[in-house]
């Protein structure tokens, strides 16, 4: 098996076990399109596919965001229901679930147990199937079909100038040059003369780029949003655009980058693992995608990071396409239909025992009436109270484990605390801000100073 066909059957698998769900929470046909995200687990070793059997383990589609003026203090309501984001919120969940079985005497399908903490069983890697490009920098490449048979000459004499850089590059600078030959590029048109145009304008008529709704952080550079290339910068860190109001989310191209280097598991089970977790090989389904675009967005951008921890690293996925297309993705069915809107809501699957599905509005369970939104019958089990809550019951469990008696000779309270006091995760992250994402938007305190319920 190869790397393409791997990459197909990863995107079958995830098809099917779509198609195998309930209808509640799925677009209408013909009308509503939505993003499909996935986690799988293998078994190999270091370089051998064809032992690959993919096996879901946490599942979501969505495409929606909540502004900031919607968020809310308790920890009760989901801000980011893209796919991508709901996708590993549920892999958080399937993580307390084996580490309760564990502590329960049961087996666990990924974790073992000893006196040091958890530890993933050898041979475990995890990939990360996305139906879409994920959006943000890797969203924002150049249009294949719109470059000019006759700026090619021009194109490839452009590669081999010299060009001013800077911190913030434009998209027609140093992230695509070196990708011209393979037309995946875009350029600074104002350097290229090409014979016969008779302005610049005339040649960026002819020159398109795929764009993102994901905007700028509002300090600093802004996309000009001009024509054709000249719409958006890159390298810039974004927010996803939100339901009326700006959101404080950052686009999925910002987080998965995150993720390459402070791992999957996110900050409180970080306090239980030995070691983070990593994504082995990302996945994208059939849509307008660039290697190129994907690689430099989530692991090119940390090129200059210098980690002094540990167990932390900056990970370098393989980067994979499928050629099978989402049935309810947005390219098929705007090709199909002339008028589809975002599904409004989002289905949640998670590989546990105890109500694995669940379907979101919002941010909250599906058909939660006005009245009851602040109860915990509201709450999806993905929120941040929710996994809160999973995590200081297990906490409580290790009664007689060094994990506990650390823990319990600080003063923690609140879900901020807990997540502070994760030292060597917190250390990471604060090094990945300071040295390539300083300009990364984030929630204030009160917004993460909620408790566990008693």
């Amino acid at each position: 098996m190869n790397n393409k066909e791997f990459a197909d059957i990863v995107a079958q698998t995830c098809y099917e076990h779509y198609e195998k769900l309930p209808k509640t929470g799925k677009p209408r046909n013909g009308k509503e399109w939505t993003l499909l995200a996935a986690i799988l687990i293998t078994f190999d070793s270091e370089n051998d596919l064809s032992r690959r059997k993919p096996h879901i383990i946490a599942l979501a589609t969505g495409s929606k965001c909540l502004g900031a003026k919607d968020l809310s203090p308790d920890g009760n309501i989901v801000n980011d229901s893209h796919a991508e984001i709901l996708t590993r919120r549920a892999f958080l969940r399937y993580l307390y679930h084996q580490i309760k079985l564990l502590l329960e005497g049961k087996q666990s399908t990924i974790l073992s147990f000893d006196e040091k903490g958890f530890t993933l069983k050898s041979n475990l890697k995890f990939h990360l199937f996305i139906s879409h490009t994920p959006c943000g920098d890797a969203s924002i490449f150049l249009k294949d079909s719109n470059i000019p048979d006759n700026l090619t000459n021009c194109l490839k004499d452009f590669q081999k100038r010299k060009c001013e850089t800077s911190d913030i590059e434009p998209l027609y600078s140093k992230k695509l040059r070196s990708e011209v030959e393979n037309n995946n590029s875009s350029i600074k048109i104002e350097d290229v003369n090409v014979e016969g145009s008779t302005s610049d304008d005339n040649v960026k008529s002819k020159i398109d780029i795929y764009r993102t709704g994901a905007k700028c952080v509002t300090d600093g550079l802004q996309d000009p949003k001009g024509e054709g290339i000249n719409y958006h910068i890159l390298g810039r860190l974004r927010t996803k655009p939100g339901r009326g109001n700006p959101t404080l989310s950052m686009s999925c191209s910002d987080k998965i980058a995150k993720w390459n280097v402070c791992g999957l598991q996110g900050a409180l089970i970080s306090h239980f693992l030995c070691k983070p977790i990593y994504l082995s090989t990302i996945i994208i389904g059939r849509c307008p995608f660039s290697r190129e675009a994907l690689y430099e967005a989530i692991v090119e951008r940390t090129n200059n990071l210098n980690l002094q921890s540990g167990n932390y690293y900056k990970s370098v996925p393989i980067l994979l396409q499928s050629n099978l297309l989402f049935k309810y993705s947005r390219q098929r069915l705007e090709s199909e239909f002339n008028a589809v809107m975002p599904s409004p809501s989002a289905v949640i699957w998670t590989d546990v025992s105890n109500k694995p599905l669940e379907v979101a509005v919002n941010g909250l369970r599906q058909g939660v009436t006005i009245k009851c939104q602040k109860k915990p019958i509201a709450r999806l089990s993905i929120c941040k109270k929710e996994l809160f809550q999973q995590f200081i019951s297990i906490l409580k469990n290790l009664t007689s484990h060094k994990l506990n008696q650390q823990m319990r000779n600080k003063e923690l309270i609140t879900y901020y605390d807990y997540k502070m006091a994760a030292k060597e995760y917190q250390n990471c992250w604060t090094s990945l801000k300071c040295q390539c994402f300083n300009d990364w938007t984030n929630k204030p305190k009160e917004l993460l100073s909620f408790v566990a319920d008693e």
